[in-house]
């Protein structure tokens, strides 16, 4: 996937190379597999669509918190993958799966969910953010769903890190949909995908609750346009 950008230099404690998983603690199961989706991901033809804000952001900050539909996680996994970021993943067992893929590539999953311990999972991510001037990440619809529907995460997320929030989005031609809640997206070998990484964000410090609900449904809206321009550059 040659064609993805490399915003900024690796985080020093989550280096990653494309030959090699970045954990040691990572199944040897894994392992094996982290070479299968190599193949399969490199073969992938990107088209990379970007705000110019969000851009300058990428490029320039560290403590960014990116958000996306929960189909797009495979993707933006491996898009990000030499910009490793804390993510928060479900305790559950797809959780297990999902966090293990996450660090393969570097990524530092973050186990909590909504109903459990979300608030204070979140509350740590950000302090990690300021002291370790690390980007993050969170699923706008959650662990569980409803899928599309902005969850409030993202935003608690970036206002308590005082980070910029920059929604993206993803489609893939020809691509298959796995049959679980959020459909994920998996892309057929040498499909075409699109990237749409949408405007930033910015949450006020001070924002109440009546204000966190109009930027939910921003978020939304920018998610939703964003998938929209995604699928269109792919037809």
């Amino acid at each position: 996937m040659g064609g993805f950008k490399n915003y900024t230099k690796p985080l020093p404690m989550t280096t990653t190379q494309n030959t090699e998983p970045h954990s040691g603690h990572i199944p040897w199961q894994w392992r094996i597999l982290y070479r299968l989706f190599n193949i399969w991901l490199s073969s992938l033809r990107p088209i990379v669509i970007e705000d110019p804000e969000a851009t300058k952001l990428l490029e320039k900050h560290r403590k960014v918190v990116g958000t996306f539909w929960h189909e797009c996680l495979i993707l933006s996994a491996w898009h990000f993958r030499h910009n490793p970021c804390l993510i928060m993943v479900s305790p559950s067992r797809d959780g297990d799966i999902i966090a293990n893929y996450l660090s393969l590539y570097g990524h530092r999953p973050v186990r909590a969910s909504t109903n459990k311990g979300g608030a204070r999972a979140l509350l740590a991510m950000s302090r990690d953010m300021k002291d370790e001037d690390l980007p993050a990440a969170v699923v706008a619809d959650g662990s569980r769903g409803p899928a599309l529907v902005a969850q409030k995460g993202p935003l608690f997320l970036a206002r308590e890190a005082a980070a910029p929030l920059i929604p993206l989005a993803i489609a893939a031609k020809p691509a298959i949909r796995m049959g679980s809640w959020d459909r994920t997206i998996v892309p057929m070998p040498f499909a075409r995908v699109a990237i749409v990484i949408e405007e930033p964000m910015n949450i006020p410090p001070h924002a109440r609750a009546e204000d966190m609900e109009c930027h939910r449904k921003r978020l939304e809206e920018l998610l939703n346009s964003a998938t929209k321009k995604a699928q269109k550059a792919l037809n």
